[in-house]
């Protein structure tokens, strides 16, 4: 995957290991990413599986339950 490094992106895609992560507004760098992984399929399937590892340990539905939990306990006592 390449995505542009903006937001909570770069929580998500770890840049050389699940996906290539460029700056906001790098074309000439968005191309070449592209290019890498259209010219390799090994680094594809090395970043795929990586990716979806990575999901399967981070993303559970207990964690995310209590990622959401947490969140909207913190904005109902004023938190942030």
């Amino acid at each position: 995957m390449t995505a542009s490094n903006v937001g909570g992106i770069p929580e998500v895609l770890v840049d050389g290991e699940t996906g290539l992560l460029v700056d906001k507004g790098d074309v000439a760098g968005l191309a070449a990413a592209i290019i890498r992984f259209a010219e390799n399929a090994d680094l594809r399937t090395r970043m795929g599986r990586a990716g979806f590892e990575f999901v399967k340990a981070n993303y559970t539905w207990d964690k995310s339950l209590d990622m959401m939990t947490e969140l909207y306990e913190s904005v109902l006592h004023g938190q942030e």
